[in-house]
């Protein structure tokens, strides 16, 4: 039985996951990929699609002990021609990663759950629950956890409103609404953390791994949300666990 977790933010070509995985070599380890592995701003075409081939081959090699997260950016993709222009996207090899992104979506997933924790690309805030209660409490969807949902509701029509952009990224096309799962906004997300689930999520960049379990100065202890996209251009090998998340459990 897995009994500890590793949490690896957003790559965006980075290959310092391959460091993660070497210094965490335990066979009861399950690493999760948070997602976005693609668009970075400074790697170079080449390296950032061997990086995303590695990553694919290391959760073919260990089926069991990987997750791969959908990001938003690796979404663009997938859905090529149907994208958004957004941050570091790259038409010139759109069409190669949409051929990668496609052939190997079974190796893909929305969310992952162990037991009241959560993980998804950038989260669910109460509003965005709340927004898409319909879809989400659909018969037709109904599982045992809510990850599970999420995952069925990406293989259907009604997967959209999981990759929906809020008004809070209006830059990005938004403008109605509330992030989904793939989109949501760190300001979502922090003031609307869902009862009964801890999350671990990316997306946003901020400077060190944090957790919050506070709403409006009340804090709770059945919910809580923890930001992880901390991945530099530049990492301190020497201090590696600054760059991962690690839950150990029973």
């Amino acid at each position: 039985m897995m009994n500890k977790f590793i949490s690896i933010g957003d790559l965006h070509g980075r290959a310092h996951w391959k460091s993660i995985v070497n210094k965490n070599n335990d066979p009861n380890t399950k690493f999760i990929f948070i997602g976005d592995y693609v668009d970075s701003f400074e790697i170079l075409n080449d390296p950032m699609i061997n990086n995303l081939l590695d990553i694919i081959a290391f959760k073919k090699a260990n089926p069991d002990n990987v997750i791969l997260l959908w990001g938003n950016h690796d979404l663009e993709y997938l859905y090529y021609p149907r994208n958004r222009d957004i941050g570091g996207f790259r038409p010139e090899i759109a069409s190669q990663l949409n051929w990668i992104f496609k052939d190997n979506q079974d190796l893909f997933q929305v969310a992952y759950q162990y037991e009241n924790y959560l993980w998804t690309h950038a989260g669910i805030s109460t509003k965005w629950y709340n927004w898409v209660d319909e879809v989400i409490n659909d018969p037709k969807y109904k599982e045992d956890t809510l990850a599970e949902i999420l995952n069925n509701i990406q293989y259907s029509a009604d997967a959209p409103c999981l990759h929906h952009i809020g008004k809070k990224r209006t830059k990005w096309g938004g403008g109605i609404g509330y992030g989904g799962v793939t989109w949501a906004d760190i300001d979502e997300t922090r003031e609307g953390i869902i009862p009964g689930f801890h999350q671990i999520v990316g997306h946003t960049p901020i400077d060190e791994i944090v957790t919050y379990n506070k709403i409006m100065g009340k804090t709770y202890t059945d919910r809580s949300i923890t930001y992880i996209d901390v991945f530099k251009d530049e990492i301190d090998l020497d201090n590696l666990d600054k760059y991962y998340h690690e839950l150990s459990l029973p």
